[in-house]
Formats: structure tokens, sequence, C-alpha cells
């Protein structure tokens, strides 16, 4: 599905506004039809950070973080994208740390908080990611649909075309 790029709004031109301090962090957020794309100007770094948001997906630079509750510990998930091989997450530690993605906090209770991440190059034109936290729960499947076109728009706005590089 082919989606337009948003037309100027007031936020989004107030968003590159010269006109703000330079220490002002400004936010703006669209609705991309299921997505929400967020972008964040810090203009006295002079970065622009970007994120993708459909209910317990978060696409960013590098990765596609799935929330589950922060009780549950992921360390054990697999997933499967697109019916595919089953791959423990940690199996894409290295590719996840080069991509500078966090995978765990400093909590010894459960230092993963409930999430799971994947590497964006992993999910470029897949559909679906199937997700199983642990060998005796249930498997999770979220929906990607739309993410293809959003990450388009992301890029052709302030994030960049580097913005999901990988996906």
């Amino acid at each position: 599905m082919l989606m337009a790029l948003p037309p100027p709004h007031p936020q989004l031109i107030a968003f590159w506004s010269p006109a703000a301090p330079p220490e002002k962090v400004v936010r703006f957020r669209r609705r991309l039809g299921r997505w929400q794309l967020e972008m964040i100007r810090d203009p006295f770094v002079g970065t622009v950070a970007c994120t993708l948001r459909s209910g317990p997906m978060t696409f960013t630079a590098g990765a596609m973080t799935f929330q589950f509750s922060a009780r549950i510990d992921t360390f054990a998930a697999v997933y499967k994208i697109d019916g595919g091989p089953a791959v423990p997450w940690r199996a894409n530690a290295m590719a996840l740390a080069a991509r500078r993605v966090k995978i765990a906090d400093e909590t010894l209770d459960n230092p993963s908080r409930g999430q799971v991440p994947i590497p964006d190059n992993l999910l470029s034109g897949a559909h679906a990611v199937s997700i199983r936290t642990a060998p005796n729960r249930a498997v999770t499947t979220f929906r990607l649909d739309g993410l293809a076109a959003a990450v388009d728009v992301a890029r052709a706005t302030a994030c960049g075309p580097s913005f999901g590089q990988g996906y």
C-alpha cells in the first residue's frame, strides 16, 4: 500500500522552525495508518530521533522491539517471521549490540523487561512475527501491516533516508 506524504502541518513547520530556542527539544507526532510516527528534534545536539509505534511494537533505527508485560522474562523467547524457522532472539545479540539497541537493564530479577528486540533487516518484507516467550507460554502473533509505508513516509520527512536503513 502506497502512503502519501503528510500535508504541511503547523506542528511540522514548528518542528523545523529556527525561532525555537537552541536548547528546546521539539516533539512531533503523526498518525500513519495503524502506526504513529514520533520525531524528536534536539537542536542543541543537532539530532532527530524517530520512532514508529503500533500497540506493543516499537520500530526505531536498527530494531523492532516487541513489548510483553514487564514481569515476563523473555530471556528464552523464540520468534518466527512469516512462519519461518524458530529463532531464539538472543541469536541476534551481536547484531543488536552493533545497532546500539539496549537489550537488558541493570535489574537482576528480570533484565529483559518483557522485551524481545529483532534487528530491522530481518523484518524487511515481513507480514507477521510470532513470538513464544517461554516453552510453557502461548504464542503471540504481531501483524506488521502498513510498516513499510510508514517507514517510507518517515524517511521522506525529518527522519531522513537512513531511518530503517536495514529494513
